[in-house]
């Protein structure tokens, strides 16, 4: 997988678990899920704790992805967890990606840097400018989404998973012996020009892996693909994004991610 897959299967399953609550027991499968496959010796979790780490954790297990979003059953241990591994971030103006961790402490006056204990933690799922949604468990009893502003009040911090792509994970080899002589250099560059146009052309409806690319790339140059970021589905939110980016780079406007919007995306022409 791709540090961008890693990140969209994280959203992707916290959101699958909006609505479990306390009421009708449905947050006892997140706990259940935990307790399987919580690290050695550690706390085993009843369904009358408090779950916001649990959930957290859950969510990494549920897509195998534990060894990324480090399991813990309380937000402090999640953040020394982060901090040993050099991905946490003090600075309560951070802008995060989705993906990242956010945690709260309550006591949190607002004035200065806020290095408390931590009383809750989330999942960032989308980033609009300032606006930052999070998908958090235990939140009223609930997974349930919260809005909150970049630097707001409660903000203790933030964790940056290792996301990386599984290439970039392989021990590298060996580098080559130099070769007695240099090597020749081909003249002919790649034709950038057909490597565009064998993509596929996208329009509204469109769905999966390619979607998800573009989007990406779109959110990447500034323009919003809606409150679900790069799902892979091809809607209005997107076309409108594909619209945007076709009239400020003096294409024609048509909401379809043709040749000439993929080499203009991918910076192949100017």
């Amino acid at each position: 997988m791709t540090a961008l897959e890693k990140r969209n299967a994280i959203v992707s399953q916290a959101r699958e678990w909006l609505g479990y609550n306390e009421a009708d027991g449905s947050h006892r499968a997140i706990i259940d899920l935990y307790n399987r496959m919580r690290p050695p010796d550690s706390y085993r979790m009843t369904y009358n704790d408090p779950w916001c780490a649990a959930f957290v954790s859950a969510v990494g297990m549920a897509v195998g992805l534990g060894d990324i979003i480090l399991p813990h059953v309380n937000c402090d241990g999640m953040i020394d967890a982060y901090r040993a591994k050099g991905q946490w971030i003090e600075d309560d103006s951070y802008t995060p990606t989705p993906g990242d961790l956010i945690f709260y402490d309550w006591q949190d006056s607002g004035v200065g840097d806020c290095v408390g204990s931590a009383d809750h933690v989330g999942i960032v799922v989308y980033v609009d400018g300032k606006l930052i949604e999070v998908v958090e468990g235990n939140y009223s009893d609930t997974v349930k989404r919260r809005y909150i502003y970049q630097g707001d009040t409660f903000i203790r911090g933030f964790a940056v998973p290792g996301y990386v792509d599984d290439a970039a994970e392989a021990s590298p080899e060996e580098p080559p012996e130099e070769p007695d002589t240099e090597p020749e250099v081909p003249e002919d560059k790649p034709d950038c020009e057909a490597l565009c146009k064998a993509l596929p052309v996208l329009s509204f409806g469109c769905c999966g892996r390619s979607v998800v690319v573009a989007q990406g790339i779109l959110i990447a140059l500034g323009y919003s693909c809606g409150p679900d970021g790069a799902d892979g589905d091809f809607g209005y939110n997107t076309k409108n994004a594909a619209k945007n980016f076709q009239r400020s780079a003096g294409l024609r406007v048509s909401g379809e991610i043709d040749a000439e919007t993929w080499a203009k995306m991918l910076g192949v022409t100017g």
